[in-house]
């Protein structure tokens, strides 16, 4: 008897159903199942005040069921503000009008519906109508964030020699300069929240202005980017966030500084006992992961794309681009090149290699000058530099 009842409660704690169901009312019909998308993976949901033990948020996580009326979800996670909407279940569909509240009364859910291809039923998804953002936090709390990511962002900083005849400048509309001499060059990330001026990032972009182009959300105040990625890191989830970051160059000859372009940068962020845990998005998931080479993806792109082509020479087909964990070095771009005129294995036209240095852009071999005539060659110094980024990859992306 004893190891029945135990075996029933046990089953019934496995059971996901079992975890949270509002109970329905008697002669109501039946509930509408229900999945959540939240962005802030440590916080607690609640329905009606009811905390949720169960959340499904995949789509290998079994549904709950919740009961026809208008409910309340919200989303505890300090230190953000408690978030909160309502809904409706039957959830009204695509033909019908979405209940209005009233003025200063909480704002509806959003609600997707879903298709379950295992049994064809739809499965709404619940989200929050407001993502979380630095303009969420408490002043306070605001300047806590702002500090622990810049702290991050200072663990990637880095120096690196301009040999003598090298070029370098500090932004895309600084002029080149050619170093007379050896001297130093210090490269620092530095995050920009500053809104009151006008945004214009480079690099591969998420919208216009530095917002993300979903909602368009300013990204200085950290965007929340639509879960695509799973976001997990040494186990766990995180907050994924797009900041916008400006690599500041400062050289030794050089007595003002100049400000570094705009550019995005991904990250992971989560909160453990009170501090916020920062950590480098996945560079396979995106190129916006590597400060150091977001820059040069869209300069390579662009070039690439600006350059003549001629229909019998070597195309670019792919790339990837490689950083060391001494990120003034530079960023290496590798363009895999295939030849349009034939098939199969003989398509493959070897590779050119392009070096981001001192934010110039740099052919190195001549396969490279080949594929972008307009660019620069590299030194035989700068072809050095190349193996050994090659040789100890960081990232790559």
């Amino acid at each position: 008897m004893i190891v029945i009842v135990i075996v029933i409660i046990f089953n019934s704690f496995l059971s996901p159903s079992a975890f949270w169901r509002q109970p329905l009312a008697s002669g109501t019909t039946a509930g509408e199942a229900f999945r959540f998308s939240y962005t802030l993976p440590w916080g607690r949901l609640a329905v009606d005040g009811e905390p949720l033990q169960y959340v499904p948020r995949s789509d290998s996580d079994y549904p709950i069921t919740i009961a026809p009326g208008t409910h309340t979800l919200t989303l505890t996670s300090d230190p953000f503000p408690t978030l909160s909407c309502i809904f409706v279940v039957p959830t009204p569909s695509a033909t019908q009008q979405t209940p209005q509240t009233q003025s200063g009364a909480q704002k509806p859910c959003q609600v997707q519906q879903q298709v379950s291809q295992a049994n064809a039923s739809s499965i709404a998804i619940l989200a929050f109508p407001v993502h979380p953002s630095l303009a969420l936090l408490a002043p306070q709390q605001q300047q806590v964030l702002k500090q622990a990511t810049q702290a991050y962002l200072d663990t990637l900083q880095g120096t690196e020699t301009v040999q003598a005849g090298e070029a370098y400048r500090t932004n895309e509309d600084a002029p080149v300069h050619v170093a007379s001499k050896p001297m130093q060059a210090h490269l620092r990330f530095v995050l920009d929240t500053d809104t009151s001026q006008a945004a214009n990032c480079s690099g591969p972009t998420l919208g216009s202005h530095c917002q993300l182009l979903e909602d368009g959300e300013d990204c200085r105040l950290f965007c929340t980017l639509p879960i695509a990625y799973d976001g997990v890191a040494e186990g766990q989830s995180n907050w994924e966030v797009a900041v916008i970051t400006r690599p500041v160059w400062t050289y030794a000859n050089r007595v003002s500084e100049q400000a570094g372009d705009q550019q995005y940068t991904l990250l992971l962020l989560r909160r453990a006992h009170g501090q916020w845990i920062l950590q480098r998005y996945d560079p396979q998931a995106s190129s916006l992961s590597d400060p150091s080479c977001a820059l040069a993806v869209g300069k390579v792109i662009s070039t690439i794309q600006s350059a003549p082509k001629h229909p019998d020479a070597p195309q670019a087909n792919d790339w990837m681009f490689t950083s060391t964990k001494q990120r003034a070095m530079g960023c290496v771009a590798t363009i895999s090149l295939t030849q349009p005129t034939a098939t199969g294995a003989n398509a493959q036209a070897g590779k050119a290699y392009v070096l981001w240095r001192f934010d110039v852009l740099l052919a190195v071999n001549d396969a490279a000058h080949q594929l972008l005539p307009d660019l620069p060659r590299a030194s035989a110094a700068d072809a050095t530099v190349v193996q050994t980024i090659l040789a100890h990859p960081n990232s790559i992306s």
